[in-house]
């Protein structure tokens, strides 16, 4: 759910104090909101385990960033800072950005150290006048942590698609559009990871589920838990 918050304040001889407070008014309103929910299909349901985020700031990037998720925990989550190049040609302005994040995930005396690379472009047209329209814009997620357990994902306007491999065998990544309610987001909601049957999937909504197949040993529990972190933590760019 998007809260915009549109305010112009008079000119007046003395500062205007009133966009501050109706700022932290949206703010704290939009924290209060319920956020949409991943509709969970039923064979993932029925033979996986539910490990739920606890702890989890809504503040991504301003705040600590560290976690619970199921019996683990989600520490030193750290940003690069995103590098931008924009290029223009005539009415036509293509903006390409990089960027990336680290993390450890760890229960015990296990801790794997999780990466990931992001990237993301887009094109803008300019028909004057100040009118202006978005063409498609592309976004790529990689992560891995450690040897065995990595994924790729590549996302438009209308889906993400990908594969995952986990300790030598290949998975194909899906996100999911729609909430629970039927409705199309405009971002992913969840992924969901397939083989020869489902292998689990991720809640992205604040504040996160993940779903693990009951027959995983604990050394795929883990990295298959860590990469799911790297998709709780990635923040998709708006691409219209």
């Amino acid at each position: 759910m998007t809260v915009r918050c549109e305010m112009s304040c008079p000119i007046a001889p003395r500062p205007c104090r009133r966009a501050p407070r109706a700022l932290l008014a949206a703010l704290a309103f939009t924290l209060a909101c319920s956020t949409v929910h991943m509709p969970v299909p039923p064979e993932l349901a029925e033979h996986t385990e539910l490990l739920e985020a606890r702890d989890r700031s809504r503040l991504g990037g301003l705040a600590s960033e560290s976690f619970e998720l199921g019996p683990y925990a989600v520490k030193d989550v750290d940003r690069d800072w995103d590098e931008t190049d924009e290029a223009g040609s005539d009415s036509v302005t293509t903006t390409k950005t990089e960027g990336g994040y680290t993390y450890r995930l760890g229960a015990g005396a296990l801790t794997l150290a999780g990466r990931c690379r992001v990237r993301s472009g887009k094109s803008e047209v300019d028909f004057g006048k100040g009118f202006t329209a978005s063409a498609q814009g592309f976004a790529r997620v990689e992560c891995d942590c450690g040897a065995g357990a990595s994924l790729n994902l590549e996302g438009d306007v209308d889906s993400y698609a990908g594969t995952l491999s986990l300790e030598g065998r290949p998975y194909t990544v899906r996100a999911i559009m729609q909430d629970d309610d039927g409705w199309d987001q405009k971002s992913p909601v969840g992924y969901r990871v397939d083989g020869d049957a489902p292998l689990g999937a991720v809640e992205v909504a604040h504040p996160g589920r993940v779903w693990l197949r009951r027959d995983l040993e604990e050394a795929g529990r883990a990295k298959l838990s860590c990469l799911f972190t790297g998709l709780l933590l990635y923040q998709p760019p708006e691409l219209r």
